[in-house]
């Protein structure tokens, strides 16, 4: 594990734009560490605009959404639309940095990605467009294309065996001490089934891990 992959994370996206995809099941802390990027991200100001597809933004109880409301270049709407992401195509220039987040709470767009965030998601780096996907993912498992695309996984606590499977096969076999599917079963059920919210972390590019992301931005 790499105690440092937070810092990493965070002086990456300072700098670089990305595809950030965290999966798991529903309340398994997915949408809180989404929301706490946006204040970091605003805090920062690393972006120039803000759309945010957030299913329960008009109806959500504890107020986790009113920072947005006071908030300059922020798009919000409902669900996620074809058109919107045909708009941001559109205003992509190289003055500006666009972030995108996604709760997909029914799961389909996780599965199947449209022509214009299939465009968005593949040039992110030359368009300057970071997109973080939260995938409410029980069931299913995650689409091959979107597997293709992402820097940063985050895997939440699912009752889906299927799938961690799946991202042991996919990414985590590699490592000397999780050969065996048992060794990271045992560990995933160990620090992320038994830790509410917490998490487990795949930096992609750099090859690095951590099953700690339970506290991630609570001290920014």
């Amino acid at each position: 594990m790499n105690s440092d992959i937070e810092k990493d994370f965070l002086s990456d996206l300072l700098k670089n734009d990305r595809v950030i995809l965290a999966i798991g099941m529903k309340s398994s802390g997915k949408t809180t560490l989404l929301i706490n990027f946006i204040k970091y991200a605003m805090y920062k100001n690393l972006y120039n605009e803000y759309y945010l597809f957030l299913p329960s933004y008009e109806y959500e109880q504890n107020n986790l959404y009113d920072f947005l409301k006071q908030s300059k270049n922020v798009f919000v709407y409902d669900k996620y639309h074809e058109v919107v992401s045909e708009k941001i195509l559109k205003s992509v220039n190289k003055k500006k940095r666009i972030f995108i987040g996604i709760d997909d709470s029914t799961s389909q767009l996780t599965m199947n990605v449209d022509k214009h965030l299939k465009k968005i998601l593949t040039c992110s780096r030359h368009c300057r467009i970071t997109t973080y996907i939260c995938g409410h993912i029980a069931r299913k498992e995650i689409g091959s294309f979107l597997r293709s695309v992402i820097d940063y996984l985050l895997f939440y606590a699912t009752p889906n065996d299927r799938m961690i499977k799946q991202i042991w096969e996919e990414y985590m076999s590699r490592y000397e001490q999780y050969k065996k599917y048992e060794d990271f079963s045992n560990d995933y059920k160990t620090y992320v089934d038994k830790i509410q919210h917490n998490g487990l972390i795949i930096d992609l590019q750099n090859k690095t891990y951590n099953f700690n992301i339970k506290d991630f931005l609570l001290n920014e």
